[in-house]
Order: C-alpha cells, then structure tokens, then sequence
C-alpha cells in the first residue's frame, strides 16, 4: 500500500490533507488493485483525526477531480472527489481550525493511478489564489448607450505583482464594444488596484 496526499496548512500545527491509499483487493477470483480516500486533518479542539471516506471502490487508470476547499474562517472545511470515469461524486465536511484566511481557499487536482507501470498522474489546477477580483456596478446597457463598471483587484496572502487584463465578448454579443481603461494593474501586497471597463452597445 501507498499514498499520495493534497494538503492544506495556514499553520504548522493545524492541517488537512485528502489521501489516496492504494491496495490488493481479493474479488473471490483474481487480486485488484484499487484505491479509495481518506481524510487527514487536525480537528477543532487540536487532535488528529484519520478516517475513511470513500473506501476501496476505485479502479486502476481512473481519473479523479480531488478537490479541498477552506471558507475564510479557517474552519469551514470541504472534501470533494469525483470519478470523471464513471461520474460518481464524494463529498465530505470535516470541523478544523486552520486558521483565517483573506479569503476561501481552494486546491485541487487530476488524480490517476496506474499500477501496470506503478506510476501516479498529478495535474494540478488550481493553488491558493493571488488576487481576488471584482466589478461594481453590475451593468445593462441600453442600445446605444455607453456605461462603465470599476474593476478591483485585492491581494491575498502577501501578493505583490504586475497583473495582466483582458476583456472578451462571447459570440452572442456581436453589437457589444468593450474595453479596459488598463490592462495591466499593479498590486502591493495586501493592498488593492482598480481600473475601468466600459461596454457600448451599437443601435443595430
């Protein structure tokens, strides 16, 4: 048996992980390998707990989404795995004090196993987040007209960088213009920058 594990720490003492065990499992006719999860995690009042989650029920060359959410008070923890192979989810909460972050973080990966060449596949999407993003007012635009929304960005955990902006119209929206009043904005760390995207709508 072995494992692989997707944590998250704000703290030394405090973590979560997801682990993926791989084992053996006897059918009745032929030896399988399969894995399953379990949760790893320091628990409200400090103690660590492991336990179960899905168990053995996964095959070789199967992909998995694992993903572990943290809510901004540090405590509101979410365990998510779905089986892109045969659409299957599993969730779990789980009670942690991680400690507060400046906002929700999320880590999460594409998981597979292959025991044929006893090698493990991890793509990893997404880590802790940057910058948090957002625009006010929300807007509707009248044909026409031309109306302008403020575009914030806020740095998270200590970021500090030269962001890069684009805006993009869908197919749908052939009659929109659009554009930023920059497209790049300078953040220092737990400081914010703002810049402007105005829309026009043409009368057609």
């Amino acid at each position: 048996m072995h494992w692989i594990g997707l944590r998250y720490s704000a703290q030394t003492s405090t973590f979560a992980y997801i682990i993926v065990e791989h084992a053996c499992i006897w059918d009745g006719f032929t030896p399988n390998w399969k894995y399953g999860l379990r949760a790893y995690y320091t628990d409200a009042n400090g103690g660590q707990q492991y336990q179960f989650w899905t168990g053995y029920g996964m095959d070789d060359n199967q992909w998995l989404d694992l993903t572990l959410e943290v809510g901004n008070n540090g405590q509101d923890t979410r365990l998510t795995v779905k089986n892109i192979s045969t659409g299957l989810a599993y969730f779990m909460n789980i009670g942690t004090n991680l400690g507060a972050t400046n906002g929700s973080v999320e880590i999460a990966v594409e998981y597979r196993h292959n025991e044929l060449s006893r090698t493990d596949f991890v793509d990893a999407r997404i880590s802790d987040p940057d910058f948090g993003i957002s625009a006010n007012p929300t807007l509707n635009i009248c044909p026409g007209t031309l109306g302008g929304s403020t575009v914030t960005l806020t740095s998270l955990g200590g970021f500090s960088g030269v962001v890069s902006l684009s805006s993009l119209a869908d197919h749908t929206s052939n009659y929109v213009w659009h554009y930023l009043g920059s497209t790049t904005l300078t953040l220092s760390s737990d400081g914010s920058a703002a810049t402007a995207l105005y829309l026009q709508r043409s009368r057609q």
